[in-house]
């Protein structure tokens, strides 16, 4: 029996020139803690502290980067290596470096899939400010210093599963794209194969002309034109009983014959666009 392996986690990068900050996502989205919840509890009371129990759940890939222009140089590495990050928790202030929001802009121009948490307690721009640099942008949050656990684990799980939604539809598109474009060409070989085989009927020396099962003419070759008369355009979509013959009944007996017995031999008397009679004689 076949077993499915474990799905990768996500990958997160943080960015931001606080390292102290990045032990605290590695805490907190990282693998779930081995210690006692009691001795914690224990820990926490006996310092005055309040603790807060994070939600289980998997743990996410943190890679660090310091400074802006490294965050980029490291998303750029993950692309290349076909292992992508689903998003980035950037600090707004990082000097001396470029800031958060010259940050994302950059990394969206690799990776416009990229989802992006901005984390600030004071800014150098304004919300508007920060909405004019990058646009309206359903990737984007703001989260506020200091931050909760529970609230920064929320938003790994939505901006994951967000990011793995969108480009399993994205790959979704891209196989249905290269289908209908395989299914294109070969509508384009066909179309192109009954246009070679028409013109070698139009080449025959005999009048070919197919009918279908309600007599209507769908073929008309060059050869028929000359023989009878009447062009493809006036011949094509017309009741070949009614275009052939004065009186059909001869011909529907032969039609009845042929469709019982799948096979007739005799004689038929046509007429072309000119009055004149043609005799049809099936070969013995």
């Amino acid at each position: 029996m076949n077993r499915h392996s474990d799905p990768q986690p996500s990958r997160i990068l943080v960015i931001d020139d606080n390292r102290a900050i990045h032990a605290d996502f590695r805490k907190i989205l990282g693998a779930p803690p081995t210690s006692d919840d009691g001795f914690e509890a224990a820990q926490a009371a006996f310092f005055g502290e309040t603790t807060t129990k994070v939600e289980s759940g998997p743990a996410f890939a943190i890679d660090s980067a310091f400074q802006g222009s490294e965050g980029v140089q490291m998303l750029r590495a993950a692309l290349e290596e076909g292992r992508p990050y689903a998003m980035a928790f950037l600090d707004v202030r990082m000097p001396p470096g470029i800031d958060g929001i010259e940050t994302a802009d950059l990394l969206w121009k690799r990776d416009p899939d990229l989802q992006i948490a901005i984390c600030t307690a004071y800014s150098d721009y304004s919300w508007h400010e920060a909405i004019a640099k990058l646009g309206h942008n359903d990737r984007l949050l703001i989260l506020k210093k200091p931050f909760d656990s529970v609230e920064v684990r929320q938003i790994a799980h939505a901006l994951t599963e967000k990011w793995a939604l969108s480009r399993a539809l994205g790959l979704r598109l891209a196989n249905l794209e290269v289908n209908v474009a395989e299914r294109t060409h070969e509508l384009t070989v066909a179309n192109a194969q009954l246009r070679q085989q028409a013109a070698l009927l139009d080449k025959a020396q005999d009048a070919i002309v197919v009918r279908d099962l309600d007599d209507k003419i769908e073929y008309w070759n060059a050869s028929a034109e000359r023989l009878y008369g009447w062009t493809a355009t006036e011949a094509v979509g017309r009741k070949a009983n009614e275009l052939l013959y004065i009186d059909d009944s001869p011909y529907r007996e032969a039609r009845s014959m042929l469709m019982e017995k799948g096979d007739w031999i005799g004689e038929l008397r046509q007429q072309t666009k000119a009055g004149q009679e043609v005799r049809i004689i099936a070969p013995r």
